[in-house]
């Protein structure tokens, strides 16, 4: 079972990730996943906020 949990607080993403995953490439794969993500979420931020 593989699961990501995001939250979401007054427009920041804040760090409640957590990842259950069979072996270690599902791992990576969402590690890399999640971590794309917040990247695209501070290039956004530093986008709109400068």
């Amino acid at each position: 079972m593989t699961y990501m949990v995001l939250l979401r607080i007054e427009n920041r993403l804040e760090g409640i990730v957590e990842l259950e995953c069979r072996n270690q490439r599902e791992y990576d794969v969402w590690t890399q996943g999640v971590s794309r993500l917040l990247s695209i979420v501070t290039q956004r931020q530093n986008k709109y906020n400068n």
